[in-house]
């Protein structure tokens, strides 16, 4: 299984930055995964961009009214996935209604608020961390 994580616009914050790009090289023990940044415009064509990058995957959209998980029963939910995956991470103002509509799975990374660049680095350290526990690593305890 591969992994995309496409998110909308760049991150700013070097020390931000600096995590989650740790995260995704860690994922890579496990898993091919690949970061995608579509460019900060509108939510149309931010929209149009994301559904195009994740053609021909399983596309799971990060929401706040998504779905919430424990860290296990994440790993179980990625365990499950049989195809490629996309995890979509809309800009500040969300994502398009054609992106909902076209969302296999809706995520929840908690019902708090986050700052949007801290939920790449969230999600990043919550996929490694689901893979450690599939894999019966040391990470998770």
């Amino acid at each position: 299984m591969q992994i995309r994580l496409l998110c909308v616009g760049k991150l700013k914050n070097k020390q931000v930055a600096a995590l989650f790009e740790d995260y995704i090289g860690r994922l890579q023990h496990y898993t091919k995964a690949q970061r995608i940044e579509i460019k900060d415009s509108n939510m149309r064509e931010e929209g149009k961009l994301l559904l195009k990058k994740s053609e021909n995957t399983f596309r799971v959209l990060l929401a706040e009214d998504g779905k919430e998980h424990t860290s296990n029963s994440f790993a179980i939910f990625l365990k499950n996935l049989t195809e490629d995956t996309s995890f979509i991470i809309g800009g500040p103002e969300g994502v398009s209604d054609e992106v909902k509509k076209n969302a296999d799975e809706t995520l929840s990374l908690s019902s708090m608020t986050f700052p949007h660049e801290l939920a790449r680095v969230f999600l990043a350290e919550q996929l490694y961390r689901a893979f450690t526990i599939l894999n019966k690593g040391s990470y998770h305890k």
